[in-house]
C-alpha cells in the first residue's frame, strides 16, 4: 500500500547530515531518510531504505534547517512532511510517499516536485521526441528501438536539469518513471523502484546548467581524451565485407582528395564467433582458447586474404580502424566446431546471464534471437571474452571497437553473477559492456576508441557514442540533432550519428549535403550504411555513391569541401574537446549552458554551440535556402 509521511524524527544530526525516520498517519515507522552533501558540497543527496528498527529521536520541529551547501540548502518542513530545497533563487519543495509490500518491504518511492510557468526540464538521456521534455513521461529502459525511436531511447539517464537553476538524479539503474506535468500540470513526479540493496538514492544540484553538469559528471564520470584521429572524417558502410571493397573504397576517397581518419568495418568477421576473420583457416580449439595472429592462415582467395598488411596501409594513409562487436553468443542452427566449444565453455563455468530458475537466460528479441549473453559482472568471464579479441589489437593494430547492441536483456527475470536482477541489469548492462571493452583497448593500445549506441547514467565515461539507426529523411535528421542536445545534457562529451541517415532509400543531394555540412561542426562525423543483399543497387553513403544514385555532380566536391573544412579545424576541435574532458562538458553545447537566462533558449533544438567559440545552424528542411537563426546576447 502506497503510505505518506505525517511527520519526521530526528535521529541523528551532524554538520554535513542528517537520519530522519518517517511516520505515517497510523503512526507506523516508514522508511529511514537519510541526507547529506556530497561534491564538496556541490549537490545533496537524499537516500531512503527500508527503516531499520525505530529509534528514539526527536520530533522535527516546524521548520529546521537541515544542510548549507555551496549554493544549495535543504530544510525540513515537518508540518507538511516536505523537503524544502533552497537555491540562490528559488525554493523547492519536496513531497514524497513510498509503496510498502505486504511484508513491510520497500518496494518503491515517489518524489513530487513543482513545476513553474514556463519551466523547462532538459536531459532525461538520448531523447528523440523532443529537447524541453515538459509536459512528457520519457521512458528509462534501455531499448533497441529500431529507427523511429520516439519515447524509447538506447540510451535512457534518469537525470534533468530544470530552467529554475536545480537539477535532479536519480543513482542506479533500477526502474524510473517520470511524469513531467503530463498528467498534473503544474508538478513532476518521480516514481522509483527500489533496487537490490532496498534503497532509493535523489541527487539534487543547483545552480547554471554548466555549474549543474559540471557537478552530475564530477559524480558519474568524465572521459578520457579521445586520440586526435577522432576527430576527423569517418568511412563505414555494412556493406564492406572483403578487403578489396574495403581498400577500393579507401583507394576512391584518396583518388577524390577526400580527408578520413577513421575506418569502421561492420561485416569483417564469421558473423558467428565475432572474433575470427571471414574466411580465415584455423583448428578448431576448446573453448578457453586465446587465439594468436600465427592461428590462422588467410587464403589468397578469401575474404580477408592479408588483414596485416592492409591495417598497415591503413595506417600508412593516416586512417585507424575499429571493428564491429555485439555482446553475444549467437544462435546458430548449423554446426560450427569453434562457436560450438566456446558456448559449452561459457555455459559450464557460468559465464552467461541466467534466468532466475537458473536456466541460462537466452534474448526474445528479433536481432539475434535466441543468443546467449556474455555476463560482463563475472570478471572470469569478461577475462575469457576479451582475451579472444587481444590478437586483433597487439598482433594486427585495430585501433578500437565499434561495440554496437547492448540492448538484448529484457524484463524482470534474469539475474548476472554479482546478484543484479531486472531492470537494474537491463539498465546497467550495457555500461559493463562498453568499459569492459573500453578500459581493454585503451591498456593495449593507448589512443584506442569505443563507439557505441547504448548506454545509461554515466556512459560518457567511456567516448564515444551515436545516435543509432534511422532512415535516410529530414525528419530522421531532425530527431538525430534533439537526441545529440538530449545526449549532451545528460553527461554524454562526445556524440554523433549517421550522417544523413544509414536505412531505406538512399538520401537526396540536398539532404546527404545538409547533413554533412552539419556533421562537420559534430563530435563525431561520419557516415554510415546498412547492408545491401547480393545483387541489389548499393546502399553506400559514400559521397560518390550518393552522387552517381541522385545524379547531383556537386556531391563529391561539397562533401570534400565540408571534410576539408573540419580537417581545418582540428587543432579548434582538439582543444575544445580537451577541455570538455577536463570539466565534464558537452562538445556539443546546447545554447542554454551559455546563456541560461535567456528563456527562448531552452526551447531552441536546431542550433548549438561547437565547443565555445562556434554558433551552429543547420538547415533541416527540404528547399530552404534562406534561414533565420537566433544570436544570443552578446557580441557576434
Amino acid at each position: 500500500r502506497w503510505c505518506r509521511p505525517a511527520r519526521f524524527l530526528v535521529v541523528k544530526a551532524s554538520h554535513d547530515g542528517v537520519r530522519l525516520t518517517t511516520l505515517d498517519d497510523h503512526d507506523e515507522p516508514g522508511p529511514d531518510v537519510t541526507v547529506h552533501l556530497i561534491q564538496d558540497g556541490d549537490a545533496i543527496q537524499v537516500q531512503v531504505s527500508a527503516g531499520t528498527e525505530q529509534q528514539v529521536g526527536e520530533v522535527a520541529t516546524s521548520e529546521m534547517s537541515v544542510l548549507h551547501g555551496a549554493g544549495i540548502s535543504l530544510s525540513v518542513d515537518a508540518a507538511s512532511a516536505q523537503l524544502r530545497i533552497e537555491t540562490a533563487t528559488h525554493t523547492l519543495p519536496l513531497t514524497m510517499r513510498w509503496l510498502r509490500e505486504g511484508d513491510g518491504c520497500l518496494a518503491a518511492v515517489e518524489f513530487v516536485g513543482p513545476l513553474a510557468h514556463n519551466e523547462s526540464l532538459v536531459g532525461f538521456g538520448e531523447r528523440f521526441d523532443a529537447f524541453d521534455q515538459r509536459g512528457r513521461a520519457p521512458d528509462i529502459v534501455v531499448w533497441e528501438q529500431y529507427k523511429n525511436q520516439g519515447n524509447r531511447t538506447y540510451l535512457p539517464v534518469p537525470f534533468f536539469c530544470s530552467s529554475r537553476g536545480y537539477g535532479c538524479l536519480i543513482e542506479g539503474t533500477a526502474q524510473v518513471w517520470y511524469d513531467l506535468g503530463r498528467t498534473i500540470p503544474d508538478r513532476w513526479r518521480c516514481l522509483i523502484e527500489a533496487g537490490c540493496d532496498n534503497r532509493v538514492v535523489l541527487d539534487l544540484f543547483a545552480g547554471t546548467p554548466l555549474e549543474i553538469l559540471r557537478t552530475f559528471t564530477a559524480l558519474t564520470g568524465r572521459p578520457e581524451l579521445p586520440p586526435t584521429w577522432a576527430f576527423g572524417p569517418w568511412m563505414s558502410s555494412n556493406e564492406w565485407n572483403t578487403q578489396a571493397r574495403v581498400e577500393c573504397e579507401v583507394a576512391r576517397t584518396l583518388k577524390y582528395g577526400i580527408p578520413a581518419t577513421a575506418l569502421v568495418i561492420e561485416a569483417w568477421s564469421d558473423e558467428t564467433t565475432f572474433y575470427i576473420w571471414n574466411g580465415a583457416q584455423y583448428t578448431p580449439h576448446p573453448g578457453d582458447w586465446h587465439p594468436r595472429l600465427a592461428d590462422f592462415n588467410f587464403p589468397a582467395d578469401g575474404p580477408w586474404p592479408d588483414p596485416k598488411g592492409m591495417i598497415d596501409r591503413l595506417h600508412e594513409a593516416g586512417i585507424r580502424l575499429l571493428l564491429w562487436q555485439i555482446p553475444a553468443l549467437k544462435a546458430i542452427d548449423e554446426p560450427h566446431a569453434q562457436h560450438d566449444a566456446d558456448i559449452k565453455h561459457a555455459l559450464e563455468n557460468g559465464f552467461v546471464i541466467r534466468n532466475d530458475d537458473g536456466t541460462p537466460y537466452r534474448n526474445p528479441a528479433f536481432w539475434f534471437n535466441r543468443a546467449l549473453i556474455p555476463d560482463f559482472t563475472n570478471a572470469a568471464a569478461t577475462n575469457w571474452w576479451l582475451a579472444k579479441r587481444a590478437y586483433l589489437l597487439d598482433e594486427l593494430g585495430v585501433d578500437g571497437f565499434k561495440t554496437d547492441g547492448g540492448e538484448h536483456l529484457q524484463g524482470r527475470d534474469i539475474q548476472a553473477a554479482d546478484g543484479r536482477c531486472g531492470h537494474e541489469l537491463v539498465n546497467a548492462y550495457p555500461n559493463l559492456y562498453v568499459s569492459a571493452y573500453y578500459r581493454f583497448a585503451r591498456a593495449r593500445r593507448g589512443e584506442a576508441l569505443t563507439f557505441s549506441r547504448a548506454g545509461h547514467t554515466g556512459a560518457g565515461a567511456f567516448p564515444a557514442h551515436w545516435a543509432g539507426d534511422e532512415n535516410s529523411t529530414w525528419e530522421a535528421f531532425r530527431r538525430s540533432i534533439t537526441a545529440g542536445l538530449s545526449a549532451a545534457m545528460s553527461g554524454i562529451i562526445f556524440w554523433g550519428w549517421d550522417l544523413a541517415g544509414f536505412s531505406d532509400d538512399l538520401p537526396s543531394a540536398e539532404l546527404y549535403l545538409r547533413a554533412a555540412a552539419m556533421a562537420a561542426f559534430c563530435p563525431i562525423m561520419q557516415y554510415h550504411s546498412e547492408y545491401t543483399p547480393s545483387g541489389a543497387p548499393s546502399k553506400d553513403r559514400t559521397p560518390w555513391r550518393v552522387q552517381e544514385y541522385t545524379g547531383d555532380e556537386r556531391v563529391i566536391s561539397l562533401y570534400r569541401f565540408f571534410a576539408r573544412v573540419r580537417m581545418n579545424l582540428l587543432p579548434y576541435i582538439r582543444r575544445e574537446a580537451a577541455y570538455a574532458a577536463a570539466h565534464g562538458e558537452p562538445l556539443l553545447r546546447p545554447l542554454l549552458l551559455d546563456d541560461p537566462d535567456d528563456p527562448r533558449v531552452w526551447r531552441v533544438d536546431d542550433q548549438y554551440r561547437f565547443g565555445r567559440d562556434l554558433l551552429v545552424a543547420p538547415v533541416l528542411d527540404e528547399g530552404v535556402e534562406h534561414l533565420q537563426l537566433y544570436l544570443p546576447a552578446g557580441r557576434w
